[in-house]
């Protein structure tokens, strides 16, 4: 069995690294042939011929071939659409040429390659659509499309034509799965709820990252060290940082400003609380947000790091947010880094989105309305007093829930079970706004 992988973003990618090569590391061990194809910006200067020579060897011996296209990113439509293109045509070509079994597209773009591919190309492959949101209401949810604009329809159109065709569908919650079979869009046969998984082992032990220092980050830090020179006897407490964390993006549906609130509702009962946002969205644009919510410079630091050290600075921090707006969308959202939370044990705030009510244990996770400062105090006041150590029983309910290495039987199932595409027509899209709580 010989699979195409196509993903949309560069290896280099921290979801590439936690998401996507886990992934294909377990399919290889299960005996599935494969390749992947990423889209790499800026090529030239960021992939030097023998780092990418290097790379390739290093993922070959991992059991996954790997190959590359230039990702272009402006004028957006028209690069996205050339981008489109060489990918159909890359994957068409690779399907003959390889005898692959299948296509798995990560999401729309990919999709629209696939079904390129095997359209005007004529590739004989099965289709797995990996369904990784609602990428049209998720723009439309955020502000940045309407409903009737050209982009919005242009996306469902696409959507609504690669579930019809797919021969698998893989989405990562239960509702995702429910929602397209009560519309009838899928039959229920076709479809296999995967969500997004960590490898709990990561964060097991000390790694990399949490030994970098990074005291010179702000005047609190530099408080704290003056305090420890001055001889306080409460110095050796203040040194040990209440330190809050973010990961991910901060821009779309992430409610940044409204996370800066509830940190500063936290600060104002825990001074030694200080805020980390680790992102790869401009930091400047972050901050100003933060200082919006009424932080300090001090109070708070932005900026990116390897995904190979994401989990020390999990494991230094004593509480993890996600804020997210709880919209019609996110009942195909999984937030990786919920389990991420979890997994390196720590508490969890986070808004009631509605998938991540499935993978949450009232022991080590709070759902947040931030609706009145009043709910949020007692929110900060609860969270202070649980963050104050990592908690196993946060780690415990990651491993039960998000266990990284339990998908390898559905996922190599996907490529072998008998094609449905084609058995029920699309019924005309109906959307139906679900209640969230």
């Amino acid at each position: 069995m010989r699979t195409l992988y196509i993903c949309y973003f560069g290896l280099r990618e921290p979801l590439v690294q936690t998401q996507v090569l886990p992934y294909l590391r377990e399919l290889a061990g299960a005996g599935v042939g494969v390749r992947l194809l990423t889209f790499e910006p800026e090529m030239r200067r960021r992939w030097p011929a023998r780092e990418l020579e290097a790379e390739r060897a290093r993922l070959a011996a991992q059991g996954v071939e790997w190959f590359c296209l230039p990702y272009h990113s402006r004028p957006s439509v028209p690069a996205t659409a050339y981008d489109i293109l060489r990918g159909a045509w890359f994957a068409g070509r690779m399907a003959r040429r390889a005898r692959l079994d299948a296509l798995h597209a990560r999401a729309h773009v990919p999709a629209a390659m696939a079904l390129l591919a095997r359209g005007v190309l004529r590739a004989r492959v099965r289709l797995v659509f990996d369904i990784r949101g609602l990428m049209a209401e998720e723009y439309a949810d955020a502000g940045v499309w309407s409903e009737a604009s050209l982009p919005y329809r242009a996306v469902k159109r696409l959507e609504r034509a690669a579930v019809r065709r797919a021969d698998q569908i893989v989405v990562l919650t239960r509702r995702m799965r429910d929602w397209l079979v009560g519309e009838g869009l899928a039959r229920a046969e076709k479809i296999t709820v995967i969500p997004c998984c960590v490898d709990s082992s990561r964060y097991a032990a000390e790694g990399e990252g949490a030994a970098r220092e990074e005291e010179e980050e702000g005047a609190a830090a530099r408080a704290y060290e003056g305090a420890a020179a001055r001889g306080d006897k409460d110095a050796g407490r203040a040194a040990e940082r209440f330190e809050v964390v973010y990961a991910g993006s901060v821009t779309g549906l992430y409610m940044l400003e409204e996370m800066g609130r509830f940190f500063a509702e936290l600060r104002a009962q825990e001074p030694r609380a200080f805020l980390r946002i680790l992102t790869t969205s401009p930091r400047e644009r972050a901050a100003e947000v933060l200082r919006r919510a009424g932080l300090r410079d001090e109070d708070f630091w932005v900026g990116g790091a390897p995904a190979a050290e994401v989990p020390g600075y999990l494991r230094r921090a004593r509480l993890g947010l996600s804020f997210r707006k709880p919209t019609f969308s996110q009942i195909a959202a999984s937030p990786t880094k919920i389990p991420e939370y979890l997994a390196a044990g720590l508490p969890v705030v986070r808004t009631r989105a509605s998938a991540t009510q499935t993978c949450c244990s009232n022991l080590s996770a709070w759902a947040c309305s931030c609706a009145s400062s009043r709910a949020t105090s007692t929110r900060a006041a609860c969270a202070r007093r649980s963050g104050s150590r990592p908690s196993p029983a946060c780690a415990s309910a990651a491993s039960r829930r998000r266990a990284g290495t339990s998908t390898s039987g559905r996922s190599a199932g996907l490529y072998t079970r008998k094609s449905t595409a084609g058995s029920r027509r699309l019924r005309p899209r109906l959307r139906r706004r679900l209640p969230v709580s």
